[in-house]
């Protein structure tokens, strides 16, 4: 799917070439893993050539065609979005959107073929000078304007980078390959440990809908080893706001569980942010935490 022209959902990794375990038959894994794939917006088509170097395994190896990146759909979800919103900024990325980017001379490609942050920025804020954009978007609820911004986050965003450093990992097997990509992308085992901790509700709210809230890592993912990426007390289960705002630096906690809010951050009442906030923190979370004070400047480390 991934390279069909007319796809919104392009992957920003075209594909890799991946170790799949097989069993003691020769048989590749069940379902339940391109199950797990896919609940995380990653797809594993059934055959096809390798590309790229084969990767290091101490088990039998099959590879297959991996099409490794949280599409932009999923990400809206992943971010809190409303499937009908995601839906919307989609569908104006790969229609409304594209057709004036090329009728300005803008771009010659569709915008969801566009994978630089940067070309994306240039256009964006070109489509938004152009004469009659304002009107057609603000009679929209600022739908085009909303989509432009939510694109470039969305191409921003380092979840790429990572993933491409753990499969680039010849020390890691597949298996943990797979488990360490779904973590990043706050699925797997990771989320699962963390609802299981939190009691499926938000460390900070108490809020208890499970499929808004995200699994965020305390500690930068960059700066954590394979086991710290992994481990419990590395996470914090959060509504989207708040998981964007800690992944950003923009607040934290002190030993104590409250909150700590960057002078960055403008307006955190509109955001449902507030000096009142707290969170319980277990002993094992402390030096995770104290790492993300360090890392963004936040109280006294």
């Amino acid at each position: 799917m991934a390279g069909r022209s007319d796809d919104v959902y392009r992957s920003k990794i075209t594909f890799a070439a991946v170790d799949r375990p097989v069993d003691a038959y020769g048989r590749p894994p069940t379902s339940a893993s391109h199950s797990l794939l896919c609940s995380c917006g990653l797809t594993l088509p059934s055959s096809g050539r390798a590309y790229g170097p084969p990767l290091k395994s101490n088990v039998r190896r099959h590879t297959y065609l991996l099409d490794l990146h949280m599409k932009f759909e999923d990400w809206l979800l992943h971010r809190g979005l409303k499937q009908s919103t995601a839906d919307s900024y989609a569908s104006a990325i790969r229609q409304a959107l594209s057709r004036a980017a090329k009728e300005a001379g803008l771009s010659a490609k569709p915008l969801d073929q566009v994978s630089s942050a940067d070309e994306f920025g240039a256009i964006s804020e070109k489509l938004k000078q152009l004469p009659g954009f304002s009107n057609r978007n603000a009679r929209g609820h600022l739908r085009y304007s909303n989509a432009l911004d939510r694109f470039a986050e969305y191409l921003s965003d380092d979840v790429a980078a990572d993933v491409e450093e753990v499969l680039a990992d010849g020390d890691t097997t597949a298996t943990e390959k797979l488990t360490l990509i779904l973590s990043r992308v706050g699925q797997g085992i990771f989320r699962q440990r963390l609802l299981q901790h939190w009691s499926g509700r938000c460390a900070v709210t108490g809020y208890d809908q499970t499929s808004l809230l995200v699994a965020s890592h305390i500690q930068p993912w960059r700066t954590s080893t394979n086991q710290e990426r992994l481990n419990l007390f590395n996470g914090l289960l959060l509504l989207p706001n708040l998981d964007r705002a800690f992944d950003k630096g923009l607040i934290s906690f002190d030993s104590a569980g409250t909150i700590l809010i960057s002078a960055r951050l403008s307006k955190p009442s509109s955001l449902g942010i507030t000096k009142s906030m707290r969170v319980k923190l277990e002993p094992e979370h402390l030096p995770f935490m104290k790492v993300h004070r360090s890392t963004f400047h936040l109280g006294d480390a």
